[in-house]
């Protein structure tokens, strides 16, 4: 099996943090994905696209108030590191092999209410 890992960005600005330069990439992303699973027919090609999760690399999206930003999310919580590690097991195990040229958004629902 070949699993290849990309950098990537999100595919909505993260709360308070949105930029027509961000949209852009957002939405070239999104196409990247999109015509990756199409080209390549004998693999499978999917994305994983997290919200704020409490790591030390998204500490300044929540650092100065972590209740407020949950409060955000309609499950009232930031996302943690091992619940995108379980949606990224998943997409490359054989149980997920139906799957292609998706993106899972892993939001804790806030795209469901906007972002508000």
């Amino acid at each position: 099996m070949d699993i290849r890992f990309e950098p990537c960005v999100s595919l909505r600005p993260a709360l308070g943090l949105s930029s027509r330069r961000e949209l852009i990439k957002q939405e070239w992303y999104s196409i990247v994905i999109s015509t990756r699973a199409t080209t390549i027919a004998t693999h499978t090609a999917a994305a994983v696209a997290p919200a704020v999760v409490k790591t030390y690399f998204a500490q300044a999206l929540y650092a100065a108030g972590e209740d407020q930003t949950a409060r955000s999310y309609p499950l009232r919580r930031l996302g943690m590191p091992d619940a995108v590690a379980h949606a990224v097991a998943y997409l490359v195990s054989e149980k997920a092999s139906w799957i292609t040229g998706q993106t899972f958004i892993l939001d804790g629902g806030v795209t469901l209410t906007g972002g508000h």
